[in-house]
């Protein structure tokens, strides 16, 4: 395509639309935006939008690109996965007061995603040393109890099908012939 060509035609929309070359690229680019929506949802899935049993009604690019900016989660906000408000419920619901700030519900948030984080990446380096693809119970109880500050923070915690870490108390081993030996040089 000619830049000379491409110039032309955006003056031409411009003369039309009786605005700034700025502008008329803008509205051009939003009109792009609505018949690429409308040709994506309802000539491929021509059941989008109509009856009741598809939940998601027909919105427009340009009134979602409005609704973006304003509508943000709390967790998206603090950039976190884990869910910030319904925290934030919950320890209202426990009733460690009425007046429970939002910061707080953030701050708990950020902790539990760190641990489960944490409990996750150490399973994951079990079950690749074990030669598996998906991380099981056992998986976190071994990593749970090698990992020493994590094994004093779960201490009175029993992972379900998790097993015991795999331990046998010296004084149960067998006797070496060496050892076996020297003990009884010491008692004749």
């Amino acid at each position: 395509m000619d830049p000379t060509d491409h110039n032309q035609k955006t003056e031409t929309i411009t003369q039309v639309a009786g605005c700034s070359r700025n502008e008329g690229l803008k509205r051009v680019n939003r009109a792009l935006q609505v018949y690429e929506f409308i040709a994506v949802h309802v000539l491929l899935f021509p059941s989008f939008g109509c009856g009741r049993s598809d939940p998601f009604p027909i919105q427009f690019p340009f009134k979602m690109a409005r609704m973006k900016k304003w509508i943000r989660t709390k967790s998206a906000r603090a950039g976190l996965q884990f869910p910030v408000s319904q925290i934030w419920r919950s320890l209202r619901q426990v009733n460690f007061g009425n007046r429970v700030s939002t910061t707080a519900s953030i701050f708990l948030a950020a902790v539990l995603q760190y641990l489960v984080t944490e409990i996750l990446d150490l399973a994951c380096d079990v079950a690749h040393n074990n030669g598996k693809k998906r991380i099981n119970a056992r998986c976190i109880q071994l990593a749970v109890r090698s990992d020493s500050e994590l094994d004093v923070l779960l201490s009175n915690v029993t992972i379900s099908r998790g097993g015991v870490v795999p331990n046998i108390n010296p004084a149960l081993l067998p006797k070496r012939l060496s050892d076996m030996s020297s003990t009884s040089r010491k008692s004749t």
